[in-house]
């Protein structure tokens, strides 16, 4: 399995955010700002959505193995609706 960095993580989280149906494919942050969940709806992937369900689901493990290794940062929206990390007050 190909290495994700977490700026390539947080970049894939937010595109698929931009692009997918929330009501379908939810990405969303959970546990306090701790970690990212993606959750597709039942029978939503085929052909080439499956490689996108893939690497999103992928990215938002990355983030959150990232996070439960650096204790003391989280996950918020910008001004602009981009999820980026911070380091926690």
């Amino acid at each position: 399995m190909a290495y994700i960095n977490l700026d390539a993580a947080l970049a894939t989280l937010n595109v698929a955010r931009f692009w997918m149906n929330p009501a379908r494919f939810p990405i969303f942050v959970f546990g306090d700002h701790l970690g990212v969940a993606v959750e597709p709806a039942d029978g939503d992937t085929n052909g080439e959505l499956d490689a996108l369900t893939e690497v999103t689901i992928k990215a938002s493990e990355t983030v959150t193995a990232w996070l439960a290794e650096n204790p003391g940062m989280m996950i918020v929206e910008d001004h602009k609706g981009r999820w980026v990390a911070i380091r926690a007050a």
